[in-house]
């Protein structure tokens, strides 16, 4: 009898292990280029969760419709294991659920438009006015720090770890953020206790950085030459990867970027014999730049948000002077 019980705990244990070993779970909620686009959108083992008119989504393609898991005013998740972070706008609280959007916590009501978790931590960038007038000053801003377990939230009030910056992301075991030095704007990577470990790189005019373990790449403007850049995970500069059309209205150019290739928005408007055309793309590149292929065209000024989700790349589309339309995620062909 014995040796039956000892013999079906192994049978559990080697069922159990098989199963976890399968599944790839994160460490770091979101990836960068999601975060920079808007936080809508992030994926884990094979699921990819989206935020759509507030309520969050659950699919197991992104070919595939998802099913509402959880309906709201919702934005910025996150997913870390078997758990889901989300910004309750109607309660300005930071949340907790299951991967099924079942049992609810709630982590700390904090005022913040951008957030990420890393393992057991979570990163918010809050508004402190303790810049210029303008709201977008990165004086204006600090990033918080809130420690949950898997059993409750540890500290539910938010720890001011880096003064005076705004989040760029969290990449292998460091946060990196955007600081004003000497008057410029400057990447600088921090541990998880927020103690800044390195000074990294000066950014372009009007620069927009996603990233990932092999660097960065930046779209911004260098020697008067708008493109995309590639810099190391040490802030040198490697290459410009390309030149880009910069969008002279409706807002900046989006991009982002998946494993293997970045996606961006380049805007062309011209004028001859007195008539204006506009052709707002969207361009598909390998990370080193030689092979483009145009995915998505429009002869209007627009709004895009690109996504990398599980199994593809999702995005919508729409007017940028449409105020009212709340388009529906596709998948990039």
């Amino acid at each position: 009898m014995k040796k039956n019980i000892f013999k079906l705990i192994m049978v559990l244990v080697l069922a159990l292990t098989v199963t976890s070993c399968g599944a790839q779970f994160n460490t770091v909620g979101i990836k960068v280029g999601n975060l920079e686009n808007g936080a809508k959108v992030t994926s884990q083992d094979k699921i990819t969760y989206y935020i759509y008119d507030g309520d969050l989504y659950k699919t197991e393609s992104v070919d595939e419709k998802g099913r509402c898991i959880i309906q709201g005013d919702l934005s910025n998740v996150n997913v870390v294991g078997d758990k889901l972070f989300y910004y309750d706008n109607e309660i300005s609280t930071i949340c907790r659920s299951n991967s099924e959007g079942d049992r609810i916590h709630r982590i700390a009501e904090v005022y913040t438009n951008k957030f990420v978790v890393s393992k057991d931590n979570v990163y918010a960038e809050i508004l402190t006015g303790q810049g210029s007038e303008d709201v977008e000053d990165i004086d204006n801003h600090s990033v918080v720090k809130m420690k949950v377990t898997e059993g409750k939230v540890t500290s539910t009030m938010p720890q001011v770890i880096i003064e005076k910056a705004r989040i760029i992301g969290c990449i292998g075991d460091y946060i990196y953020v955007e600081k004003k030095i000497d008057g410029k704007r400057t990447v600088v990577k921090a541990d998880y206790t927020g103690e800044e470990v390195a000074t990294l790189m000066t950014l372009p005019e009007n620069a927009q950085v996603i990233g990932g373990i092999d660097g960065f790449y930046v779209m911004g403007t260098v020697q008067e030459s708008y493109g995309i850049y590639k810099f190391g995970i040490d802030g040198t500069m490697e290459t410009m990867v390309t030149k880009v059309d910069k969008k002279t209205t409706g807002g900046s150019n989006v991009f982002n970027m998946t494993g293997d290739a970045i996606y961006y928005e380049n805007y062309v408007k011209s004028t001859e014999d007195g008539k204006t055309t506009v052709k707002d793309n969207v361009i598909k590149m390998s990370l080193d730049g030689k092979e483009k292929t145009t995915v998505l065209e429009n002869s209007q000024t627009m709004t895009y948000d690109i996504a990398a989700g599980a199994d593809g790349v999702i995005y919508t589309a729409k007017s940028a002077f449409d105020l009212d339309t709340i388009p529906q995620w596709k998948v990039m062909k």
